[in-house]
C-alpha cells in the first residue's frame, strides 16, 4: 500500500461525464458503485475514462477525482485505440494505485497489463458474441463498420483474458465464458442498483410499456415494434416508450420509418435520452419493461425495473435467464419473434393481479441481491484481499 492512510483506488472504464446523464449500462454500474464506494472512509478514490460522446462538460463531484481523456470513437479505432491506451497508461502510473478496478474487456482491459499495480476486473459483456450477433436489418455498410468493430474488441477480449488474474462475475453467465481461460480467482458479485429505484412508488399509466436502453441494432427494438403492433389489435390505447441514447443512427431512421410506414405513431413514443429523474419517472409510470436484446450479460435497465417492482418481459438470452425467474418475477421469450413477444406483453396487460405479482417478487429479488451498500462492501473487501496478498 501507499503510505498514506487511505487505499488509493483507480476505477478504469465508461463513466458518465455529467453524473444526472448516463449512457448505457456500463456507465450506470460505474456510477452506482462509485456512489456507494465513497461512503467508505478508507478510500481515495481516483476515475480514469476516455469520453468518445464529447458532449457534455465535465462535472466535478465531491469525493472523488475525475481523469478524463476526450476522443473520437471512428479515428481512434482505425488507430486501434493507441493514443487512448497510452494515456491510461500514462495515467495510472501518475495516480500510482494501490489497487486498480477495470471495467471491460476492451481497450480499458487491454491497457491493464502495461502496468504491474494490483488489478481486478469486471467483465460486463461478452465481446466475442456481441462481434458476431445478426446486423442485417440495417444497411451493408453498417454490417462492415460492426464487423470491423467486432474484430477489434475480439482481438482486446482475448488478449485481455489471457493476462487476468483476479476477475469479478457479474453472472454465472460469464463464468461459462471464462472457462475456456485459466483465470485463478473469481468473485462472484452482482452489478449495483441505484437507491433511488427501490424507492420509487407506482404511478403505472393504463397500456404504458418501457423499453430503457441503447438504441441499436443488438437490443430488439424493431421485432418490439412489430409486436406493439399486433398488441394494438386487441389494445388500441397501448403505448411503447422507448427511453435511449441513439448509438446507431441508422437503426434509429430505420424504426422512425417502420413507424410511419404502419401509422403507429399514436403507440411508439421515442423519448430520447432521458436524465436520471425523468427516467424515475419513466419507470413508475410503466405497467412493464421489455427488454427484447439479441445479447445481453446481466442488463442493468432488468435490475432497476425489478427494483421497481415492475414485472420484466424479455428475451430469454444470455445471462437474461440467470436474473428474470420465468412466470415468477418476469416473462422470457425468444428472441427475434414478434409473436411470442406480443403474447407474453398481452398476457400482464390482460391480468394485472399476476403482473403486479410478478413486480412485487422481482422487487424481493432486486433488494436481496442487487443493493449498493451490500455489493460495494463486498467489493471493496476485495480492494483489500488483493492488496493484502
Amino acid at each position: 500500500m501507499n503510505t498514506t492512510q487511505k487505499l488509493r483506488l483507480a476505477i478504469v472504464g465508461p463513466y458518465p461525464i455529467n453524473p444526472s446523464k448516463v449512457t448505457g449500462g456500463i456507465q450506470a454500474v460505474v456510477k452506482n458503485l462509485v456512489n456507494g464506494l465513497k461512503h467508505f472512509e478508507d478510500l481515495e478514490i481516483h476515475i480514469v475514462t476516455v469520453d468518445f460522446d464529447r458532449q457534455e462538460q465535465l462535472v466535478s463531484q465531491p469525493g472523488i477525482t475525475i481523469h478524463v481523456k476526450q476522443a473520437v470513437q471512428g479515428i481512434s479505432q482505425l488507430a486501434f485505440y493507441y493514443q487512448e491506451r497510452q494515456w491510461l497508461i500514462r495515467t495510472i502510473e501518475r495516480i500510482c494505485p494501490d489497487i486498480v478496478h477495470v471495467h471491460g474487456t476492451n481497450f480499458y482491459g487491454y491497457a491493464a497489463q502495461n502496468w504491474s499495480f494490483p488489478t481486478v476486473f469486471t467483465i460486463h459483456g461478452i465481446l466475442q458474441k456481441e462481434g458476431r450477433l445478426d446486423y442485417t436489418e440495417v444497411g451493408i455498410f453498417h454490417q462492415i463498420y460492426r464487423k470491423i468493430k467486432g474484430y477489434f474488441n475480439i482481438s482486446f477480449e482475448v488478449k485481455t483474458l489471457k493476462h487476468i488474474h483476479h476477475v469479478i462475475v457479474i453472472s454465472p453467465y460469464v463464468s461459462e465464458m471464462l472457462n475456456n481461460f485459466p483465470i485463478p480467482k473469481h468473485y462472484c458479485i452482482s452489478n449495483p442498483v441505484d437507491e433511488a429505484y427501490f424507492q420509487l412508488e407506482d404511478y403505472s399509466q393504463p397500456y404504458r410499456i418501457l423499453f430503457a436502453g441503447t438504441i441499436n441494432v443488438r437490443k430488439g427494438i424493431l421485432t418490439l415494434i412489430k409486436s406493439i403492433e399486433l398488441v394494438r389489435q386487441v389494445y388500441p390505447d397501448v403505448e411503447l416508450h422507448l427511453a435511449g441514447n441513439v448509438l446507431e443512427p441508422e437503426y434509429e431512421k430505420l424504426l422512425h420509418s417502420y413507424v410511419e410506414n404502419n401509422k403507429l405513431e399514436k403507440q411508439i413514443i421515442f423519448r430520447g435520452h432521458l436524465h436520471d429523474e425523468e427516467l424515475y419517472q419513466a419507470f413508475a409510470e410503466c405497467q412493464m419493461l421489455v427488454l427484447p436484446s439479441q445479447e445481453e450479460v446481466s442488463p442493468m435497465v432488468v435490475q432497476q425495473a425489478m427494483a421497481a417492482g415492475k414485472p420484466v418481459v424479455a428475451t430469454a438470452v444470455g445471462g437474461v435467464p440467470y436474473i428474470v425467474e420465468e412466470g415468477s418475477s418476469g416473462l422470457l421469450v425468444p428472441f427475434g419473434d414478434p409473436q411470442a413477444l406480443s403474447q407474453a406483453i398481452l398476457r400482464l396487460l390482460a391480468n394485472p393481479h399476476q403482473a403486479k405479482l410478478l413486480g412485487a417478487r422481482g422487487r424481493e429479488i432486486a433488494s436481496d441481491r442487487f443493493r449498493i451498500a451490500s455489493i460495494c462492501s463486498q467489493t471493496r473487501a476485495v480492494y483489500y484481499e488483493l492488496v493484502n496478498s
